[in-house]
C-alpha cells in the first residue's frame, strides 16, 4: 500500500512533538512494507515571502490553489492509496484534501491538538488556563480575549482559519474520510464540535524506549521535562516543591526560564539541566525515579508521559483532559487537581518515602506501555484503519 504523508511544520523541520510522531509513523510504515512519500512545508517559509505573497497567504489561510497543483502533481507521480495529513496550518491548508479527492484517493487527518474544535487549538487562554468558551459559545472569544499569546494578529489568524474551516468547509466533512484523534477525550470534544462519531477513530501515539531493561537502582530524583512556560506548570511546580525535600531536575528551556531559576534560588533541591535531545531525555528518565507532569493544559497525548512509562517510571500528573486515560490513578501513578497543593505534596511524599510502592508503580506503568504504546501495537491499529478505509 502507498501512503502520502503530509505535514506543515510550525517552525523548523526537525523539532516539535507532532514532527516526532510524523517521522516515527512514516518510519514505522516503511519498516512494515508500506511505500511512503512525504510532502512537507514549514511556516518558516513565510519569513522569506514578499509582502504581496504574505498578504495572499493570510487572506487564503484556509485554501491554497498552489497546494492543489503541487500536491496533485505528486499524487500523479506517486499514485498513493491514502493521503494522511498530520498538520495543514498555515501553508498546506485543507485544500490538499481536495487534490486527493480529485485523484480518487482516500483521506486521513490526524488531530494532534484541538484545532477543529476551538480556534486556539488547545482550549487555553493567553494566561495558560483551561477555557471552552469557543466550543460552547462563540469562536469570537479568541479575538475578545486575545488568546493566541495575547496577540490580536495571531488571534485573528487563528479565528479566520477556524471559522473558514468550520463554516465554509463544513469541518472538512466532504474532504476527510477518517479523523484520527489521540484519546477518547479528544473524540468527545470533536463530536461536540459537529463531526459524526462514526467518522472518528482513536489511535494514541507510540514511542520507542531507550532499552527494554530497567535498572532498579534508579537515582533518587524527580524529573520535569518540558517547555518552561506558564501552561506547562513550571511556576506552580517550583512553588510546591518548597514543601518537598527531594531532588527535582528541570529539563528544558523556555520563556520563563529566568523567572523559574530566580524562584529556585536558595532551594538546594532544584536543578536546571537546560535542553536535552530526545535520546538523552529517555536515558535520563531511565535513571530517575518519578516524572512530574504539572501542565495546566488538556494536552493531546504527552510524549513525555509515554517516555516515562516506557522507562518504568510512575507519573504524577494534573488531572486534566485525557490524562486519566493514560495514567491510572493509584496504579501507574497519581493524578491531582492543578491547584490542590496539599494533594500534590502528599502524593509526591508517598512515592518518595515508599520505594517498594514506587517500583511497583513503575512496573505497572511499563506494563501499560507495553500493552498500548509500543510500535507493534500502533502499527496493528494504524494498518487496520488503513485497510478498512481502502476496502
Amino acid at each position: 500500500m502507498k501512503i502520502l504523508f503530509a505535514h506543515n511544520h510550525y517552525g523548523g523541520h526537525a523539532i516539535g512533538g507532532e514532527t516526532m510522531v510524523f517521522n516515527s509513523e512514516a518510519k514505522l510504515l516503511e519498516g512494515n512494507g508500506y511505500e511512503v512519500m512525504k510532502y512537507e512545508r514549514s511556516n518558516s517559509e513565510i519569513r522569506n515571502m514578499s509582502l504581496i505573497k504574505k498578504i495572499k497567504a493570510f487572506i487564503h489561510i484556509h485554501w491554497s490553489e498552489e497546494t492543489i497543483i503541487v500536491a496533485g502533481r505528486i499524487m500523479d507521480r506517486f499514485k498513493p492509496d491514502i493521503l494522511h495529513v498530520h498538520n495543514y496550518k498555515f501553508l498546506i491548508t485543507p485544500s490538499i484534501f481536495r487534490a486527493a479527492k480529485q485523484h480518487g484517493i482516500k483521506t486521513v487527518l490526524t488531530l494532534h491538538n484541538y484545532r477543529l474544535m476551538v480556534p486556539c487549538g488547545n482550549f487555553m487562554t493567553k494566561d495558560g488556563k483551561v477555557c471552552e468558551r469557543c466550543l460552547h459559545k462563540s469562536p469570537i472569544n479568541i479575538l475578545i480575549r486575545r488568546c493566541a499569546q495575547g496577540s490580536i494578529l495571531k488571534s485573528f489568524l487563528q479565528y479566520r482559519l477556524f471559522t473558514k474551516t468550520k463554516f465554509e468547509l463544513n469541518q472538512l466533512l466532504n474532504l476527510v474520510d477518517l479523523y484520527i484523534v489521540l484519546s477518547n477525550f479528544a473524540k468527545s470534544k470533536l463530536v461536540q464540535s459537529g463531526v459524526p462519531e462514526e467518522r472518528i477513530k482513536v489511535k494514541p501515539n507510540f514511542i520507542t524506549p531507550s532499552s527494554n531493561e530497567h535498572d532498579l537502582r534508579k537515582n533518587e530524583r524527580a524529573v520535569f521535562v518540558g517547555r518552561l512556560s506558564y501552561e506547562k506548570g513550571i511556576i506552580n511546580l517550583i512553588k510546591n516543591w518548597r514543601e518537598i525535600n527531594y531532588p527535582l531536575f528541570v529539563v528544558g528551556t523556555g520563556p520563563l526560564e529566568s523567572k523559574a531559576r530566580k524562584m529556585a534560588q536558595g532551594m538546594k533541591n532544584v536543578f536546571f539541566t537546560g535542553a536535552m535531545d530526545n535520546n538523552t531525555v529517555k536515558e535520563f528518565l531511565q535513571e530517575s525515579s518519578i516524572l512530574i507532569f504539572p501542565s495546566t493544559l488538556y494536552e493531546g497525548m504527552p510524549m513525555t508521559i509515554l517516555e516515562a512509562m516506557s522507562e518504568g517510571l510512575p507519573v504524577i500528573a494534573t488531572d486534566l483532559g485525557p490524562r486519566k486515560e493514560i495514567v491510572t490513578d493509584g496504579i501507574t501513578g497519581f493524578l491531582y487537581a492543578p491547584n490542590d497543593t496539599k494533594s500534590f505534596v502528599n502524593k509526591v511524599s508517598l512515592l518518595i518515602n515508599d520505594k517498594d510502592f514506587r517500583l511497583q508503580m513503575g512496573k505497572a506503568a511499563f506494563a501499560e506501555y507495553q500493552e498500548k504504546y509500543t510500535r507493534e501495537a500502533n502499527f496493528k491499529t494504524l494498518s487496520k484503519l488503513y485497510d478498512e478505509l481502502v476496502k
